[in-house]
């Protein structure tokens, strides 16, 4: 039966090649499926939306440790561009390479140079990618594996100089490390027992140049570790004839791929992916991000458009409402019209216009004794206008007053009254009131 992923992006796996097989671990389940091709192994275990890692043999992997100047990630990656040719075994445009910091000072930065050849990654991540696979990640089995037994603390940790030897079918890998850092990586070739006092020796060697460069901090612990249950023994017999301290962890079966299983978040900065593939990785996110934003936005016009299409019909249904109620009122809204206008033909029929004699009656009336009109005008139903003089202020305010308090008038309004050479004018403007309820001088209504 064919294993599938859940779509989900948080799902990761470590696809690792062996001689004649392809192995690949989930790290959400710890499950291990092998094919003796890329093929075959997909068969098993569907990989898509899956972030997969790429996990290279020690042996086919060059490691070197350096120091250079304490600088940000983009920098140091930029000085190891420029001091490859000298220092990888390839030259640069047939390498891939990455690193891993190790010690960082205020000054000096030590880091794990990683060097493979760039034929082989390209062929690993093509086979992956024409699967419709995207390899994010490429890392070292031994690398790895040192991380995982460190963060379970599987390792010692302290000053000394400490060896992991991880066993693999034909090879083993020597990680030297202290104080939970790697400082020297090498892969040697060995078909069984008859290679291991080969490579014991070769371990002491190593490990005495390595004290050396370390300022002969002291010879720690070897710990060893099958690659699989099937070669246990191995791992055995190689602690068993180590002359020095020495252990072998054989509590789980597949502990290296189990630390595979879980390399794509552990690994720190080290990827040998090579760069045409980073880019066209984020070519192809950002094509991605394209493609949904488009349909994000396409989803929110139609959203609109149906919420529009709603409120339109709402609208107009609304309307429709509106404009039957309107049907309903129009024969009181008629009628109500036909009374306004026969109401306003019965005022106009029972209004009594003020005549301009009766308006002269009323000015006159208010009058004091000196004050003198030199102009009358009226304007019928509406204002009267008066201008005049006087001998004394006092009596022009007396006239004003007067005719404010006539009910011929509902307001006199003071256009101007200057004073000079002893005579005050006046000029005057008075808005007849409405003579419907107003009793005239001649007695009328």
């Amino acid at each position: 039966m064919k294993l599938r992923s859940n779509g989900s992006s948080s799902l990761s796996a470590a696809v690792l090649w062996r001689p004649g097989r392809v192995d690949a671990v989930l790290r959400q389940s710890g499950r291990c499926f092998s094919g003796a091709t890329v093929d075959e192994l997909l068969a098993q275990t569907d990989l898509r939306n899956t972030r997969v890692t790429i996990a290279m043999s020690g042996t086919e992997t060059w490691c070197q440790p350096l120091t250079l100047p304490t600088a940000e990630a983009g920098e140091l990656e930029t000085m190891l561009e420029l001091k490859l040719d000298t220092l990888a075994p390839l030259p640069p445009e047939e390498a891939a390479c990455g690193f891993l910091p190790l010690e960082k000072g205020e000054s000096e930065t030590r880091l794990l140079l990683v060097v493979a050849p760039k034929a082989l990654v390209n062929e690993r991540v093509a086979a992956l990618n024409a699967a419709g696979i995207t390899a994010e990640t490429v890392t070292v089995d031994a690398l790895t594996l040192f991380h995982w037994l460190s963060r379970r603390q599987r390792l010692p940790s302290d000053d000394k100089l400490h060896a992991l030897l991880h066993i693999t079918e034909g090879a083993v890998n020597v990680v030297f490390h202290t104080r939970g850092q790697p400082v020297a990586v090498r892969s040697m070739m060995c078909e069984g027992d008859a290679g291991r006092d080969t490579v014991l020796e070769e371990l002491r060697r190593s490990w005495l140049a390595a004290e050396l460069q370390r300022d002969n901090t002291g010879r720690g612990r070897l710990v060893v570790v099958p690659d699989t249950a099937a070669l246990q023994p191995l791992a055995e017999s190689f602690r068993d004839a180590w002359s020095g301290e020495a252990e072998c962890l054989v509590e789980e079966a597949q502990v290296p791929l189990s630390a595979l299983a879980a390399s794509a978040q552990t690994d720190g900065t080290l990827n040998l992916l090579p760069k045409e593939w980073k880019q066209r990785r984020r070519s192809e996110q950002l094509r991605k991000r394209v493609i949904r934003g488009a349909i994000a936005v396409g989803l929110v016009y139609l959203a609109g458009v149906a919420v529009f299409g709603v409120m339109l019909g709402m609208e107009r249904a609304q309307q429709r409402v509106l404009v039957g109620k309107a049907a309903g009122l129009q024969p009181q809204f008629t009628a109500a019209r036909k009374l306004r206008d026969t109401l306003t033909a019965m005022q106009a029929q029972v209004d009594v216009k003020y005549s301009a004699l009766e308006i002269l009656r009323e000015v006159s009336k208010a009058m004091p004794d000196s004050l003198k009109l030199t102009d009358f005008s009226f304007v019928k139903n509406q204002t009267v206008t008066l201008r005049g003089m006087t001998s004394a202020p006092e009596q022009a305010t007396e006239f004003i007053g007067r005719l404010e308090n006539s009910p011929m008038f509902s307001k006199v309004k003071t256009v101007s009254m200057p004073t000079s050479a002893g005579l005050t004018r006046f000029d005057l403007i008075c808005t007849l009131q409405s003579v419907s309820g107003v009793t005239t001088p001649g007695g009328k209504r």
